[in-house]
């Protein structure tokens, strides 16, 4: 099918504005090869693992909950290129790290700069597209993240003979990307309905022109200008379940596969896999395979049974492997196999379900809150799963990670709701009494 000039532009939006998510997934594929290669030059312990890998989940927490607001106060584009700027900058810094809590240190900050880029990608991406293509591009989004990952994976795989100072290399080629998403970031206007909701309809009126191939719409301007931003307003009543539900479903989602995936060689040597890293490239592949597969799906099933069955089918090979964690090498393989496809279908809906459910006031508000709040439970995990695997054992920790999985699904038969073929204005709505309670506060507000 032949995309029009405005499919194409947004496209170009969605790829470009997707470069935060391909460098999370990189700096966190990184990691797993790194902490193999680091044990040349130090000695680390279980608590050293634990602490590199989940140091920069504890920064995007922090990046995320801060600069979320920031982004709806001072606009989407500027934060895309200095957060990116931070990046290369820390990025390069990795290289000439002296110990481990330097290290730390610099994966937090890192993790900031993300952080940031989660709060701001998705909601510039929704702002920028029409009902047609809003789901398939910021599944997208999502995507970018397996890319990243599996691209970290095989940059490793080509580093790792260089020597000891490998780990160095690896982690100082996270900021060749950077620099290349800074540069193609440079030439991306502001998000419309940002500029709308601080009064600038002129320069709004021609981004919709340019990448929308339309007219701007005088009841989108009644419905979004000047309207106030207020950090409160995420937790009040008619976005209180909404922030629960995109807080909750993707904290259960990303708790299990960090946790996992940042020491996939680790829990694949424990599970008597004899090449952990060829396990890892096999997995990994999946899992983009199954993004793919979700950003496909994403209009045609619909949000509501894209979540919850895919979410349901990870349950069963976690506890699998933990209540027969001595499986044969096959058992094993296909158990993780079932778990990274099943995983990966649903997860692009973490780029999708929260900036479909704020208004433009509050998207990278809530956006942000709802990705860090699921990085205090990716962090936990991550940081757990070296100590667990060393104390418990694999299997029981292979069972915490179903439990957690089972939750996530009854809270999504609870509360996801269906936002396919629906506009933003309409997704992003409050019923009738909700919007009569906003409408006080927003009123309130301006007094």
């Amino acid at each position: 099918m032949k995309l029009s000039k405005t499919d194409w532009m947004q496209w170009k939006v969605t790829l470009i504005a997707s470069g935060g998510y391909f460098l999370d997934g990189y700096i966190l594929g990184i990691i797993g090869p790194v902490l193999l290669a680091m044990n040349f030059e130090f000695q680390l312990s279980p608590y050293d693992h634990g602490l590199l890998a989940s140091s920069i989940l504890v920064g995007i927490l922090a990046g995320a909950v801060v600069f979320g607001y920031i982004t709806d106060k001072i606009g989407r584009q500027k934060l895309m290129i200095f957060d990116l700027a931070a990046f290369v900058i820390l990025s390069v810094c990795q290289f000439f790290v002296q110990d481990v809590s330097q290290l730390v240190l610099l994966r937090f900050l890192l993790g900031v700069a993300i952080g940031a880029d989660y709060a701001l990608a998705s909601p510039l991406v929704a702002e920028y597209t029409n009902k047609r293509n809003r789901g398939p591009m910021l599944a997208t989004v999502l995507t970018s993240f397996y890319v990243g990952y599996i691209g970290a994976v095989l940059v490793s795989i080509v580093l790792a003979d260089i020597g000891e100072s490998a780990w160095r290399w690896m982690l100082l080629s996270s900021a060749i990307p950077a620099i290349i998403i800074f540069l193609l970031r440079l030439g991306i206007p502001e998000s419309p309905k940002w500029l709308i909701n601080k009064g600038k309809i002129d320069e709004a009126r021609e981004v919709v022109k340019k990448y929308l191939g339309e007219d701007l719409d005088p009841e989108t301007i009644r419905n979004e200008i000047n309207k106030p931003t207020s950090y409160s307003m995420i937790f009040q009543k008619g976005y209180r379940q909404r922030l629960a539900f995109a807080s909750i479903f993707w904290a259960c989602q990303v708790a299990p596969y960090f946790a996992i995936f940042s020491f996939v060689p680790v829990v694949l040597e424990g599970l008597n896999i004899e090449d952990p890293l060829t396990g890892e490239l096999i997995l990994n592949a999946l899992v983009l395979f199954g993004a793919v597969i979700g950003c496909f799906l994403v209009n045609r099933v619909g949000r509501r049974k894209l979540m919850i069955i895919p979410f349901a089918i990870t349950i069963i090979p976690l506890t699998l492997l933990g209540l027969f964690p001595e499986g044969n090498s096959l058992f094993v393989i296909i158990c993780f196999g079932v778990y990274a496809l099943a995983y990966s279908v649903q997860s692009v809906l973490q780029s999708v379900y929260p900036p479909e459910l704020f208004p433009t006031e509050i998207r990278g508000t809530a956006m942000g809150f709802a990705s860090g709040a699921s990085r205090i439970g990716a962090a936990i995990g991550t940081y757990l799963l070296p100590i667990g695997i060393a104390t418990i054992g694999i299997g029981p920790s292979m069972l915490f990670g179903s439990a957690i999985l089972l939750f996530g699904t009854v809270i999504s038969i609870m509360w996801a709701p269906e936002t396919a073929n629906m506009s933003l204005e309409e997704t992003s709505a409050l019923s009738g009494t909700e919007a009569s309670v906003q409408n006080k506060t927003i009123l309130g507000a301006n007094q």
